[in-house]
């Protein structure tokens, strides 16, 4: 999931329908998308302000996601 820059990064595949207080976790690295079951993962500084009800909660996605932008995102939220 690279931030989005211009029509060449505009495809299906690189995005994710977010609620927007999630969405806004997500661009500060603080929950990710597990790419091995595309469940959701929260950092420990959010999980209290409400976010342990989506702990683990699996995305429903009806579109291929780029396991590469996944997998790329993970890792930086996993440091």
């Amino acid at each position: 999931m690279e931030a989005y820059r211009n029509d060449s990064h505009n495809h299906i595949s690189n995005g994710l329908l977010l609620r927007s207080d999630i969405h806004t976790l997500f661009d500060l690295n603080l929950c990710a998308v597990n790419p091995e079951n595309i469940s959701i993962s929260f950092s420990k500084d959010a999980l209290p302000s409400g976010y342990q009800q989506f702990e683990g909660a699996k995305l429903d996605i009806k579109h291929i996601i780029s396991p590469d932008a996944l997998l790329k995102r993970w890792v930086i939220f996993r440091k």
